[in-house]
């Protein structure tokens, strides 16, 4: 079966608001945003130094499960790269002919980064 965003509509939009992201004006003025699901737990304070060098030019996320799977419940974002790039990138997710699932790279927005 897919996956059980497509249960509940709001789950489903809600994933979609990571997208978004590159134009809330207060994230703007940063250079990288660490965006995690609310269910992530960090159990100690961390930095940008923390991911190593070289930081990402587009966006980093999370391992997921399944192998060559990323997970976007944790993405380091490169704002201004994400910003740049967010027109083409929405216009990719709204023409795929298969909705809002990316095959073997899973749902939504996680779906379609994978891609």
């Amino acid at each position: 079966g897919y996956s059980h965003l497509y249960a509940n509509p709001d789950m489903l939009v809600s994933t979609f608001q990571r997208i978004d992201l590159p134009l809330v004006e207060e994230i703007t003025q940063y250079n990288y945003v660490l965006f995690t699901d609310a269910d992530v737990y960090f159990r100690h304070t961390i930095t940008l130094n923390d991911f190593g060098l070289p930081l990402p030019e587009s966006l980093s996320m999370g391992y997921e499960a399944r192998p060559g799977t990323l997970n976007a419940g944790v993405i380091l974002m490169h704002v201004p790269y994400m910003k740049k790039t967010y027109d083409d990138f929405l216009r990719f997710v709204l023409s795929n002919k298969r909705g809002m699932h990316f095959g073997a790279h899973g749902p939504a927005d996680q779906g379609a980064y994978n891609e």
